[in-house]
């Protein structure tokens, strides 16, 4: 390889590797920012879902009468059973907003372009 083609070729390899490493950062600052943002929802969730519980455990650990107790556990199951559908929605979305972020960027494809000599 002469010193001509060595001159061509090695600035185009650096311009390849620094798109490829700024596509690569943002690519990891978008997966990052969806990811905080799903922690957040899942956080949220766990919060309300304990709080939901100890009124529950409040409401029936007094002296209530047994089908005061059974349908205040009957009513917290049924609005879990409902929250769990709507959660595992919820994690559907988040994973495939999470893929169609890395197949963005993935299809962006690096790509050496060598000027003709």
């Amino acid at each position: 390889m002469s010193q001509t083609d060595h001159q061509i070729m090695f600035p185009a390899i650096a311009q390849s590797i620094q798109n490829f490493t700024s596509r690569a950062i943002s690519a990891q600052t978008e997966i990052s920012e969806k990811l905080i943002e799903i922690n957040r929802h899942w956080l949220d969730h766990f919060a309300e879902e304990s709080h939901e519980l100890q009124e529950v455990i409040r409401k029936v650990s007094g002296a209530v009468p047994a089908d005061e107790r059974m349908s205040t556990i009957q009513s917290w199951l049924k609005g879990v059973a409902e929250r769990g559908a709507k959660e595992s929605k919820y994690a559907f979305e988040a994973a495939t907003a999470l893929r169609d972020i890395e197949l963005k960027h993935m299809t962006s494809g690096v790509q050496i372009h060598l000027p003709s000599a």
